[in-house]
């Protein structure tokens, strides 16, 4: 098990789990009547991590299930968001387990888009983003205005409000830019920072 922020690798201690036995004594339809009892209570040390190896009893009469508790979590001040966490699962017998829990402090950005070398009211932009820490490397659709196609013209917008509590995270920013005829791609990575306000600035 590893608790970890993904995008400057620094590690979270204190996420506690425990693990129980679980005998089915009897299942008939909907009733069951199981005895479950605590075999180990452990945590995630200062890298991080934890590990705990046991033998599972075999018959099929036992399974086994994890408990996860965050409330003692050693975080510095401020808020953080929990990727891929659960509160419980089913371990399976005679595997390796694997849990991997992402934290990321939030920050706040806006997006400030501008012709900085407008040509004329041919000129066109659109822009797509891969979040590349929380998304798993996938692309998003094109964006663009309202419902058009681009951003045309000599464009220059500023928002007026920012994104609070927005994950810090990298994200990946691909511009599809066409000038007097000529279609270029503008690739750039923008690091929205935690604690602070981040200004991502797509001129083109």
């Amino acid at each position: 098990m590893t608790c970890v922020n993904p995008v400057d690798n620094s590690t979270f201690p204190g996420v506690i789990y425990k693990i129980y036995e679980v005998k089915d004594k009897f299942s008939f339809g909907l009733s069951s009547n199981q005895k479950k009892e605590l075999i180990y209570t452990g945590e995630t040390d200062a890298n991080g991590k934890a590990f705990y190896e046991f033998d599972a009893i075999k018959n099929s009469k036992f399974s086994y299930e994890i408990y996860f508790d965050y409330s003692a979590m050693d975080v510095p001040e401020g808020e953080y968001y929990l990727n891929k966490t659960r509160d419980f699962d089913y371990l399976k017998k005679n595997e390796t387990n694997i849990y991997q829990f992402d934290i990321y402090p939030f920050g706040e950005s806006y997006t400030h888009i501008k012709n900085v070398n407008c040509i004329d009211s041919n000129d066109k932009m659109r822009y797509r983003t891969n979040h590349i820490d929380m998304n798993s490397g996938y692309w998003s659709n094109w964006l663009s205005p309202y419902n058009q196609d681009y951003f045309e013209g000599c464009y220059d917008n500023v928002p007026s409000g920012t994104g609070i509590n927005l994950v810090s995270e990298r994200i990946v920013y691909e511009m599809q830019i066409i000038k007097n005829g000529i279609t270029t791609t503008v690739i750039d990575t923008f690091y929205r920072e935690p604690n602070t306000l981040s200004v991502f600035e797509l001129f083109y």
